[in-house]
């Protein structure tokens, strides 16, 4: 098998070299190098997560799974499918969702309306009344269908929301808080963003407010920060609730590999940790970076990927 670990996905009409619109546009995947080493053939293609990629040929085709060399390692016969993730992948079946392994063979039966990918051993499904209910990588559900609302576990711990509130469930799916909140977010590093009182605000896992409910809008802290909303305008605080980045943007993204996305007026650029801009607004859309990457679009229907400094590392072809 090829070297080749990080791979992006691209999707061109391959006559002119670049996403058309009404055109024959296909997905294929470049290196990080930017060179072309899956071509573009599929209708449908993922990302690629430990080492496979979900692909189909055709529009209304079946789904399969190809490894990095562009070799189907999984037969087309899904009716949809998700990326791997702890080894097993969601796919669809007569409109039912289970899981497979990693040899294609089905380890949870379907029988799910909808099912999402495994998370610290445990997976977030939905049933025909679209009540939401966790299970382990056996299939077997630790609670039952009570919640309209649910994020993956996270730091060992899910929100959850029903019509009274939002709280947090552990791994045995008891209720973690006494109190219930207006909305609660995943934690992360620590703390997870809740409304209360309208505001946002964060608290640690005893479900202290740590930091204060005053927030119009709040992310997940990442990389140490975590942008806030004040005031109408994108800014980010540190876990001591100091403002280190002054709320200026229109809308601000948390930090990945150093850098964030940040939309200043109608353009997305990147700003470093101490604020910096590193790449100009210039973007209608921008994304996380991954691996040194970061996919972006200079036009609704031109999508580039470029490195941490914003270098262009690979362009569709006559644009």
């Amino acid at each position: 098998m090829s070297e080749i670990s990080n791979l992006f996905m691209i999707y061109i009409d391959n006559e002119v070299g670049y996403t058309k619109l009404g055109g024959n546009n296909k997905i294929g995947y470049i290196n990080q190098q930017g060179e072309v080493v899956i071509e573009p053939k599929f209708c449908y293609g993922g990302d690629f997560n430990e080492g496979v990629a979900e692909v189909s040929l055709e529009s209304e085709g079946k789904f399969g799974f190809i490894n990095i060399d562009g070799e189907l390692v999984i037969d087309y016969k899904f009716d949809w499918a998700y990326s791997f993730s702890e080894d097993l992948a969601p796919v669809q079946i007569n409109d039912k969702w289970g899981y497979i392994n990693k040899s294609g063979e089905i380890v949870i039966k379907p029988q799910f309306d909808f099912g999402k990918h495994f998370s610290k051993g445990y997976a977030l499904v939905r049933n025909k009344d679209r009540k939401f209910v966790f299970i382990n990588s056996k299939g077997e559900f630790i609670n039952d269908y009570i919640y309209d609302y649910a994020s993956d576990f996270s730091e060992g711990l899910a929100s959850v929301g029903t019509k009274n509130g939002w709280n947090y469930i552990d791994t045995s799916g008891k209720q973690v808080f006494d109190l219930n909140f207006e909305r609660a977010h995943s934690f992360k590093e620590g703390l997870a963003p809740v409304k209360v009182n309208g505001k946002l605000g964060f608290i640690d896992k005893s479900g202290n407010l740590v930091i204060d409910s005053k927030y119009d809008d709040a992310q997940n802290f990442s990389e140490g920060l975590a942008s806030i909303k004040l005031n109408g305008k994108w800014g980010y605080i540190n876990k001591k609730n100091d403002i280190v980045i002054e709320p200026k943007f229109n809308f601000a993204y948390s930090f990945k590999e150093g850098r964030a996305h940040v939309k200043i007026n109608d353009k997305y650029g990147y700003i470093n940790k101490s604020g910096d801009i590193i790449v100009e607004p210039q973007f209608v859309i921008a994304h996380y970076f991954k691996n040194g990457l970061a996919a972006a679009l200079v036009d609704p229907f031109i999508k580039i990927y470029i490195d941490l400094d914003g270098n262009k590392v690979w362009t569709p072809k006559n644009s």
